[in-house]
């Protein structure tokens, strides 16, 4: 009986502690509001690294004092951290106008009538290969409507491993590579094979906003490298080494950048490289737009390490945005769990599709002429830019141009409104981070087409 009673007591006492703990937790979270406010009014950066390495270092200390796991505390630290800025980041997140919701407030345009220009949406207008097309229609009427494994058929994933080894010169097995739903899936899965709650990811803006989006959802928190178009879009080392923390699991790389067109040069690159080696970070490379590449360009799979994932598609290379076909290059067990949860979320992808899809690597004409498209396209559009009050670096590749107004009260997102009163649509800056005085125009229309949505923007700043 009295160990009942005892019991009880301890739970009691567990139960009084748990919601002190919540009690302060509260109060921090009003702390960190009042903090974020003085700093919005003082102009600081919402994150400061030196105040937060010294505070990791004094918890680190508490922890061994009091024989806390420092890796549960170094979790919990990261967890307080992320809640702290969560509500700045929020109210930032209402501001910006994504792609996504750019294409649907177009689309409810053109239901009442308004012809638009669509410069705003990452989809080539290139016609998918012939033969794709039709092995797919062949494959569908020919029976492969069943089941597949959830990593995607064999043939699907020898070829990838094939042109991947062929066109790094790296050897790529084919149980290292796993088929996923477009590369917006593969990343999804990447990141929830290897992030946990109270981690950190390193991200390098302006970038797609899926990324964060994603650590986000999947409780982790994100350490944002600002890059600048005066810099060139190149990442600070020193920056992203001082944003290292013993909570780091992941480092995201994706160029050719998606808005910038920024390409990292082989140096910077292997810095990184380093550094993710040095202390035990997963890389995340999105390469979906390698073959748009028009400077020196080294794929992560070149460096040879174990500990990264590199994620591509063939919606841009091969127009086959629809199709949804993404692929993974990683160790085997990220691979496998990776298809685990793919498996989990959707089983796998339709076979019909996948067997077309395999005729995507036969026509390396078709990606060459794509390329030299978009590259005039590159061309065409920086010229007529030149001549109009902005501001923007010619790409290393990819399919867009991003560009600053002069006027430091220009506002990327009133811009992109007032601009598709002129029946043209573009992404404001703020889409990509804290860019609230960019926009970014997709090149992904002929030359004609896309000279007339330019001439239409120098209107607007004229």
């Amino acid at each position: 009986m009295t160990e009942t009673v005892d019991l009880e007591d301890l739970r009691k006492e567990i139960r009084g502690i748990t919601l002190e703990i919540f009690d302060l937790i509260a109060k921090r979270v009003k702390l960190g509001e009042e903090i974020g406010r003085v700093k919005s009014s003082l102009g600081l950066p919402l994150v400061n690294s030196a105040i937060e390495t010294e505070l990791r270092r004094v918890v680190r200390q508490h922890c061994a004092k009091k024989g806390i796991d420092e890796k549960f505390g170094m979790r919990v630290l990261t967890m307080l951290l992320q809640e702290t800025i969560a509500r700045e980041v929020r109210s930032a997140a209402k501001e910006s106008i994504s792609a996504s919701k750019m294409f649907a407030r177009v689309k409810e345009l053109e239901r009442a009538g308004k012809e638009i220009i669509h410069l705003e949406v990452g989809e080539p207008d290139f016609t998918p290969p012939q033969q794709v097309l039709d092995e797919t229609k062949r494959a569908m009427y020919g029976g492969f409507t069943r089941y597949t494994l959830s990593s995607g058929i064999p043939e699907l994933r020898a070829k990838i491993a094939s042109h991947l080894s062929k066109r790094w010169d790296v050897k790529t097995p084919e149980k290292r590579v796993v088929c996923t739903a477009g590369a917006r899936f593969g990343i999804f899965a990447a990141m929830s094979a290897i992030l946990s709650s109270g981690g950190e990811v390193i991200n390098v803006d302006p970038n797609w906003p899926a990324y964060g989006e994603t650590a986000e959802f999947l409780g982790a928190r994100v350490r944002t490298i600002n890059t600048t178009l005066e810099d060139g879009w190149a990442p600070s080392i020193e920056e992203i080494e001082n944003s290292i923390t013993d909570s780091t699991q992941m480092l995201i790389l994706s160029y050719p950048n998606n808005p910038t067109g920024k390409v990292l040069s082989v140096k910077t690159l292997g810095k990184i490289v380093e550094l993710a080696e040095k202390n035990n970070i997963v890389i995340l490379s999105d390469e979906v737009y390698s073959e748009y590449s028009f400077v020196s360009y080294k794929s992560i799979l070149e460096f040879e390490i174990p500990n990264s994932i590199v994620v591509s598609s063939l919606s841009k290379t091969y127009s086959m945005t629809g199709f949804r076909i993404g692929y993974a290059v990683a160790s085997e067990d990220v691979i496998a769990r990776m298809a685990n949860i793919q498996e989990l979320a959707m089983l796998s992808l339709p076979h019909f599709i996948q067997v077309g899809a395999v005729k995507a690597f036969d026509d390396e004409d078709y990606v060459r002429r794509n390329v030299a498209a978009m590259k005039e396209r590159i061309d065409v559009a920086s010229r007529l830019l030149t001549e109009l009050p902005l501001r923007f670096r010619k790409p290393d590749g990819g399919l867009y141009i991003f560009a600053r107004g002069k006027d430091e009260k220009f506002n990327g997102n009133r811009f992109a409104m007032d601009l598709l009163e002129k029946g043209v649509a573009v992404t404001p800056g703020s889409g990509f981070g804290n860019y609230p005085n960019f926009f970014r125009i997709s090149l992904n229309k002929p030359t004609k087409e896309l000279s007339q949505g330019i001439r239409r923007i120098g209107d607007l700043l004229s």
